[in-house]
């Protein structure tokens, strides 16, 4: 049991260091369940949550929070059917944080407008998966979902954990060069959301996270609200997965 969970530990602490330089917040108690409000369809008497995170749209006066299902798999257990399982329980926990007065009074802040989106994170703790992630999310079987209203459900596999894993280790780096090329203090930083024909950006001077879109985008904007540096930082990045 204490290496099993040990191993589930890690994924909890590679998100963490994952999220919190993508500037996502933290919020409420971790590794609890809450109450199933569809036990007739959902075959469940509670739902597990694991941790939630949040930060603010750039572009509305919303609130997205975060409902994160962590896995630490061995490369040889990530397959079809633990994928599947685990987004069928993940899509089961969005739509009933979406009614959920319990999940709510746990994890929402009050008198705001918000919406609830679930993250599954693959993680691979043995560093040996070499397969395309790609192929196993479309075997996938969506007829059991229980598909969130007003959220959406995001897949992150190994690939892509690895990838943003190095994207934050390298924005980490580069505060800690000395020079012209060191970015500063993570206060001063924000993700960078121009002002658009269509969509204004509301959050002006303030900083903003890399939403969920973003991170599942072709490209990272990540800048210093520092005038005097006028400096642009922007990290690329491929193939990761929005399914829903």
């Amino acid at each position: 049991m204490g290496e099993t969970a040990a191993i589930a530990r890690i994924a909890e602490i590679i998100s963490d260091q994952i999220f919190s330089e993508f500037l996502w917040t933290k919020v409420g108690p971790v590794n609890v369940n809450f109450r199933c409000e569809k036990q007739e369809i959902h075959i469940a008497q509670t739902h597990p949550t694991d941790v939630v995170f949040f930060y603010d749209e750039p572009y509305e006066d919303v609130t997205t929070y975060v409902q994160c299902d962590l896995k630490s798999y061995a490369a040889g257990s990530i397959g079809r059917s633990q994928v599947e399982k685990a987004l069928v329980s993940l899509s089961n926990q969005v739509s009933c944080a979406e009614v959920s007065a319990e999940w709510q009074d746990l994890y929402v802040h009050k008198h705001k407008e918000f919406a609830i989106s679930g993250l599954l994170f693959i993680y691979n703790h043995d560093g040996g998966y070499d397969r395309t992630f790609n192929e196993t999310l479309e075997k996938l079987k969506f007829n059991d979902l229980d598909i969130p209203v007003n959220g959406k459900l995001v897949v992150l596999g190994p690939t892509e954990i690895h990838w943003l894993n190095n994207v934050s280790q390298e924005i980490v780096r580069m505060r800690g060069r000395a020079g012209a090329d060191r970015l500063p203090d993570r206060k001063d930083c924000s993700f960078f959301y121009p002002q658009t024909v269509r969509r204004a950006q509301l959050r002006g001077q303030q900083r903003c996270a890399a939403t969920l879109e973003m991170l599942t985008g072709p490209w990272i904007f990540y800048n210093t609200m520092q005038m005097l540096a006028g400096k642009l930082v922007s990290l690329s990045f491929t193939d990761l997965q929005v399914i829903l």
